[in-house]
């Protein structure tokens, strides 16, 4: 096993997908594994305006924080996080995940009547959820070790729909 996403991993992320294979785009990896590639001088660095500077929410990136350079490797996007395992490498197509919001944006004001001072509190719920896949686990609010637990999943879609291949190091 390496240390880093080799070409015969990405290629059999790829296999995985069928003919939907070539839709992969972006790989996340742990820190170990990305510092691994940039030793080996693997990654090629794309600026945000060669990539198209428009956010697909609104703006530029290239106007907030100058010409970014984003790595890449074998042509798809790299995140970087270490909250994946230093083992786990992970590959998705566009729109594999879902965002949305578990509850409304709610607020609430107090005031400090002897510190003359108001206080705005805001809740804000985000949840992001893999597409093609059901929790089938039990609870409201799971932890993330539940999460975690594949037997807490339930696949809905073909796996070549479903957009998201995990690999291992």
């Amino acid at each position: 096993a390496s240390a880093y996403p080799t070409a015969a991993m990405v290629s059999g992320a790829r296999a995985k997908l069928g003919d939907q294979g070539e839709k992969l785009s972006v790989m996340a990896m742990h820190s170990s594994a990305y510092y691994e590639l940039v030793t080996l001088k693997a990654l090629d660095y794309v600026s945000a305006a060669e990539m198209g500077s428009t956010d697909p929410v609104g703006g530029s990136r290239v106007a907030s924080f100058g010409d970014v350079r984003i790595p890449t490797y074998m042509n798809m996007r790299v995140v970087v996080s270490d909250d994946l395992g230093a083992d786990d490498v992970f590959f998705f197509t566009p729109g594999a995940i879902a965002s949305g919001q578990q509850a409304g944006l709610r607020s609430e004001t107090d005031r400090d009547i002897l510190a003359k001072a108001s206080y705005v509190s805001f809740d804000w719920h985000p949840v992001y959820h893999p597409i093609g896949t059901r929790y089938v686990g039990t609870g409201v609010n799971p932890d993330r070790a539940a999460l975690a637990d594949g037997a807490n999943w339930e696949k809905v879609f073909e796996d070549k729909n479903v957009g998201i291949v995990k690999g291992a190091l």
